[in-house]
Formats: C-alpha cells, sequence, structure tokens
C-alpha cells in the first residue's frame, strides 16, 4: 500500500505541484533579476516619478494593468502579469469586443520584453490572431520620426507636431521604396466638448484624453503636406529588427491604453520619445526633456542622441511644391498664369506660345489647385470642377513633364533651431536711470530671434517674465509678464491673399500714459494687416491695430481703448542679425491724452545658435542692451 502511494506521488502529484509553482518560480528568477525595477520594464509601463517623488504609471486605463495596485507598484504589475500569461483563465475583450484574449495576446510587448529577459522558461504557446494581422499589416522593417513644422492657424499645431512611421519593406518589384503605403504612429488629444476658445485652456489643463492612433502615412501626408501646407521632416532612426518588433509590439499594447493629454507636458512628442525609450532605455530621451515639453525640442534630443538618427529626408508641403512649380516657368509663362489665378478660366493656360508651355502652365495650375483647394479637391466639391478641367486639357498635350525638384532648406531644419526656452540678462536706461534687467521666456520664437528652423515670418510667444533691478534704489519690479503674444505675417502674394495677423494678451510697463503710479496695465491688443516680402529677408506691413488696456493707477478713467494704423518693417540674415522696427499711431477715446505713440526698433546680432546680443530702443525714451541665451 505504501508502495502505491509512493508511486502516485511521484507519477501524478509531483507533476502537478511542479507544473503549479511554473508561475512562482517564473516570479521568483524575475524578481531575483530586478525586472520590476529594470528601466525598460518601468518605461514599457510608462512609470515616472511624479511631482511628489512617487513612481507610477502615467497610463490611465485600470484595463493597461492586471494587478489593482499596478498603476503604483511596478513589482506586484510584474507579478501579476507573469501569472496571467500562465493563467488560461485570465482573458479579456479586445477593444472591438468580439474575442476573448489572453495576456501575452493583449500585451504583446510585455510579453515579448519577458521572453528575451528570460528564455529558459517555457513559456505558454498561444495564437494571438488579432496581433498577428496587426504586425502582418504593418510588415515593419524600419522607423522613422517624423516632425511637421509650424502651423500658425491651428492651436493645436503651434508648436509643430511630433509622430512616427513604420516603414514597411521595399518593393519587391524594383527595391523602390514607397513612403505613402507606410503606416504613421501619432498620439493626439481628443477636443471632446471642446470649442475653439476652450481648446487651449482645456489643453493645458489635462482635460483631453490622449490616445495612440496607427494611419497609412498618406493620410498623414494628406493633413500636413496638403491640407495645411506644412513640411514634415523625416529622421530615419537607427533600429535593430528586434527593436523594431518591440516596437510594433508595444505600439499595439498602447492603442489598448488612455492617457490624460497636457499641452506642454504629456502631449504628441512626449509619447513617442517615450515609446523610443521603451525600445531602447540607454536613449533616456524622458530624463532629458524640459519641465515643458516642446516638440522642436524633442526632434532635436531624438537627432542628437549618438547613433540614433542614420538619415533626414524632406518632403515639401503643397505650398513649396507649387512656389518651385512656379519657379520653372519663364516671364512670360508667368504674366499669363497670373491672369489665370485672377480668372482661375483653363482658357488663359491654353493660350499659351507653344506646347511646351502649355504643358507647364497646367502641370503649374494642377499643383495651384491642390494647394489651394486641398480640402475641396478631397471632397470632390467646389474647386474639384476646375482641376476635373485642368486634368482634361492636361491628357491633351502630348509632353511628359520632367521630373520636379524641389530644394531643400538644409538650414532651415528644425533640428538647427535655438532652444524653445530664452533667458536674459541686460541694462536698461529709462528716464535717468540706470536699471539692470534680467527675463525669462516659456515659449517659443519672436521676430528677432535666430530664425534657423522657425517660420520665417511669424512670433509665438508664450509666459514670459521681465524684470528690473534699480540698484540705487534697492528696487526690483516687473517690466512685462506676457501671456501669450503671436504675430503672423502672411506674404501677399499672386496666389495667395492671406491676412496677417497679431494678437497680445499681458501687462507691460507704461511711461507714456498718465499715471498717479508706476502703472503694470493689464493690455489686450489685435490687429489685421497685409504683409509682402519687398525682397529676400525683407518683408513690410502696413496694420489696423486695436489696443485695450486696464490699471487702477490710470489717472481719470481706469480704462483705455484706442485704434490706429500701424507699420511694420523686418529685415533678416540667416545666421547673423535681425532688424525690426514698428510704428503705431492709436487715438483713444478715454484719458487725458488722446493719442498714443508707440515706436521701436530694434537689432538683434546671433553670436551662435543659442546665444544673441540685442539692442533696443522704444519712444526714443527707453534704450536697452541685453543677451539672450537658448535653450
Amino acid at each position: 500500500m505504501k508502495l502505491l502511494s509512493l508511486l502516485f506521488a511521484l507519477f501524478f502529484y509531483l507533476p502537478l505541484q511542479a507544473a503549479q509553482s511554473l508561475p512562482d518560480s517564473v516570479v521568483q528568477e524575475a524578481l531575483k533579476l530586478n525586472l520590476d525595477q529594470d528601466p525598460q520594464w518601468l518605461n514599457l509601463l510608462n512609470y515616472r516619478r511624479d511631482d511628489w517623488f512617487t513612481k507610477q504609471s502615467q497610463a490611465d486605463s485600470p484595463l493597461f494593468f492586471f494587478a489593482e495596485e499596478g498603476k503604483r507598484s511596478p513589482r506586484m504589475e510584474l507579478e501579476a502579469t507573469i501569472r496571467a500569461i500562465f493563467d488560461p483563465a485570465v482573458t479579456r475583450k479586445s477593444p472591438e469586443g468580439n474575442l476573448q484574449e489572453r495576456a501575452q495576446c493583449l500585451f504583446p510587448g510585455r510579453f515579448l520584453y519577458l521572453t528575451r529577459k528570460l528564455p529558459g522558461v517555457s513559456w505558454p504557446q498561444v495564437s494571438c490572431q488579432r496581433f498577428e494581422n496587426f504586425r502582418s499589416i504593418l510588415d515593419a522593417h524600419s522607423a522613422t520620426y517624423v516632425f511637421s513644422s509650424y502651423y500658425m492657424n491651428n492651436p493645436a499645431s503651434a508648436y509643430g507636431h511630433s509622430f512616427l512611421r513604420l516603414n514597411r519593406g521595399s518593393s519587391s518589384l524594383n527595391e523602390k521604396k514607397y513612403e505613402l503605403i507606410d503606416f504613421g504612429v501619432g498620439f493626439s488629444g481628443i477636443p471632446e466638448g471642446a470649442t475653439p476658445s476652450s481648446y487651449a485652456i482645456m489643453g493645458l489643463l489635462g482635460m483631453f484624453t490622449g490616445r495612440f492612433e496607427v494611419l497609412p502615412y498618406y493620410f498623414k501626408v494628406r493633413e500636413y503636406n496638403n491640407f495645411e501646407s506644412r513640411d514634415l521632416w523625416e529622421y530615419d532612426l537607427n533600429l535593430s529588427q528586434d527593436e523594431v518588433d518591440l516596437l510594433v509590439a508595444h505600439i499595439y499594447e498602447l492603442q489598448q491604453a488612455h492617457f490624460d493629454y497636457w499641452y506642454f507636458t504629456e502631449n504628441c512628442s512626449y509619447r513617442i520619445i517615450a515609446a523610443l525609450d521603451a525600445v531602447r532605455p540607454s536613449l533616456k530621451l524622458i530624463e532629458k526633456t524640459k519641465r515643458a515639453v516642446m516638440p522642436g525640442d524633442t526632434m532635436i534630443l531624438v537627432y542628437s542622441s549618438p547613433g540614433l538618427v542614420q538619415k533626414t529626408n524632406y518632403r515639401p508641403s503643397g505650398r513649396a511644391t507649387f512656389e518651385a512649380r512656379l519657379n520653372t516657368l519663364d516671364a512670360p509663362a508667368k504674366s499669363k498664369f497670373a491672369q489665370f489665378i485672377q480668372t482661375e478660366k483653363v482658357d488663359v493656360l491654353l493660350s499659351a506660345s507653344d506646347e511646351k508651355e502649355r504643358q507647364e502652365l497646367l502641370d503649374t495650375a494642377i499643383d495651384y489647385v491642390d494647394f489651394h483647394y486641398a480640402n475641396e479637391v478631397l471632397n470632390q466639391k467646389g474647386q474639384f470642377k476646375l482641376k476635373k478641367e485642368i486634368l482634361i486639357a492636361r491628357a491633351e498635350v502630348n509632353r511628359v513633364s520632367p521630373e520636379l525638384t524641389v530644394p531643400v532648406p538644409e538650414l532651415d531644419a528644425p533640428h538647427r533651431a535655438h532652444g524653445s526656452f530664452r533667458t536674459k540678462g541686460g541694462y536698461l536706461h529709462r528716464n535717468q536711470q540706470d536699471l539692470m534687467t534680467m527675463g525669462h521666456r516659456f515659449a517659443l520664437h519672436d521676430l528677432l530671434d535666430p530664425v534657423r528652423g522657425y517660420p520665417a515670418y511669424s512670433e509665438m510667444q508664450m509666459i514670459q517674465t521681465d524684470f528690473s533691478y534699480n540698484p540705487e534704489a534697492g528696487r526690483v519690479q516687473f517690466e512685462k509678464i506676457g501671456l501669450i503674444e503671436i504675430v503672423s505675417l502672411s506674404n501677399w502674394e499672386i496666389f495667395s491673399h492671406l491676412p496677417s495677423w497679431r494678437l497680445k494678451v499681458g501687462w507691460d510697463r507704461d511711461y507714456q500714459t498718465e499715471c498717479a503710479y508706476d502703472c503694470l496695465p493689464l493690455s489686450l491688443q489685435g490687429g489685421i494687416g497685409i504683409s509682402k516680402e519687398l525682397f529676400q529677408s525683407f518683408i513690410a506691413s502696413a496694420w489696423m491695430r486695436v489696443g485695450l488696456a486696464h490699471d487702477e493707477h490710470f489717472v481719470n478713467d481706469k480704462f483705455r481703448m484706442g485704434a490706429g494704423p500701424a507699420v511694420l518693417i523686418r529685415y533678416n540674415l540667416k545666421d547673423s542679425f535681425s532688424l525690426l522696427g514698428e510704428a503705431w499711431y492709436r487715438y483713444d477715446n478715454h484719458g487725458s491724452l488722446d493719442e498714443y505713440r508707440d515706436l521701436f526698433a530694434g537689432a538683434q546680432i546671433n553670436l551662435g545658435k543659442d546665444i544673441g546680443l540685442r539692442l533696443g530702443t522704444k519712444n526714443d525714451e527707453e534704450y536697452k542692451a541685453e543677451i539672450n541665451f537658448y535653450y
């Protein structure tokens, strides 16, 4: 009888005990290797230290975790994940709700990580049909970091935008790469319930839900290149196939999570570089970010990481393509094309002197319609009819169009830009007083800053604080508290009649308006105008500007309101210096002074990409010299 009991234990009970203890042994081995503190494990689940130095995941979806305390405990989540992988009873519905999936199918990135860290374990073999289909469709062989240039007419894109492109293999027919059939991976906030006026506020307060999405790359090209006429800068990443495979698996599982979207911190570029950190923890990109995360700054981080970027490509916007095509026309052809833009009659194009000129005019017209009426062409409305007429006319011209070469603005690539933060210090002479100045700007760029990597004729500044110190009086005071300041100079051309516009909100010290005490009035200003590039890098504009100011120390009324004409001129020599002059005459309908004149002249001499000497004078009453440091 004892012999039978021993045999039963040997053949049935002990193997059963071993099978039951396998997850425990794997957990112990993982903890022995300190995988719960491994940077790659922490990055895969987005664990970061918060403002209270507590480590927790930034993922806000409960379904992203197996452990009840998984959001706050990397160790508990590691243990729960391993046990879930081995337990066939632990399943969850797929996002579509039509499948019950095992842990390794829901989170293939974590599973791939564990199999690589613990290669000696006999992991359960499970068919993950949904993930395999996803991986097969993407067929990713490499990855590219894409930066979409600044777009002033959309608050969400005023600071640029970043996303990834997962690249399929080369064509088996001719080994040529077709990027449009690749897939773009982006992270964006879903603006549910947001209005144009509340969008920025909700984004600043993290009130949007952020999600990853995977779309064909041509959707991204259509959105940024065509609709918004934004250049795309593509940075091919030097990732191994193993890293690409992990990236694909990680992106798959990130689609099942959601994150709070914060406009200046946990935004599109933050999430993209966090995914790269998960694939290659040694990059430490998130650790290198500043308190505020700007897409332009993160792109520079990616570009400057040793061995990460192997090639840079430029995909011109619809506008850049059209302008390059327009520059191929000679003077008589340009004159005819100007007539076409005014009339938008195809007959004007067909009146060309010969077949070659007709072909050139029709090709240019196609690019013009694609650029100027991108949305209507896509939706087959409005001027889509005009494009059809042009295409029919072009089909009747028996000439092959030469390949168009769009010049690559290498020196204006965004990775050459100065840092978004600016700190300054210097000297100010005003009212017979000599003052020391200091200040800081949160973001991003003004019309005197080095222009490399930024829109040539745009200014976007937020959260700017300037101080002055009077050594004789021993007094420190605010000179400026700028909330937002935007200037968009749109060059008025035969094919583009967009107005220039500007907006300013903040507090500026005012010594011109009568005050019972030093005034720092709250100011709201706006304007609309017409700008024209008179020659290369020199632009002039005429404005109608309005202003509203309030301060308790104003004499008589506490409010000032007025409007009047203004002019602006600006010249920039890319790497050397910038000049800016402005004059504004305003008639106020409140206060003892009806007329207000604001004259400003400034220059900046660039001593390097991240340092510049700025000189300025205002109303012949203030003279300033400051050193700007960008980082």
